[in-house]
């Protein structure tokens, strides 16, 4: 199976993000977060491509502002 197609539980992204389902929820409502998808009836997954994607987006911000020496950026995560 293509890494680009895996999809991930909860119980499986929980030791990527550690957040909460409601914190996870909330972002995704604010589309600050990848989407979950229905796997089943009563099952949701995410693609790890997307997570993956998402924590390095995470990192590169997180990197860019301590990196900024001068205090001149500060984002909101």
């Amino acid at each position: 199976m293509s890494h680009f197609l895996k999809i991930i539980t909860y119980n499986e992204l929980k030791e990527l993000v550690p957040l909460s389902r409601s914190h996870l929820w909330r972002l995704e409502k604010r589309s600050l977060f990848p989407k979950r998808i229905r796997i089943g009836e009563r099952r949701i997954g995410w693609r790890l491509a997307d997570i993956e994607d998402w924590v390095r987006a995470k990192e590169a911000a997180d990197h860019g502002r301590a990196s900024d020496v001068d205090g001149s950026t500060v984002d909101e995560l």
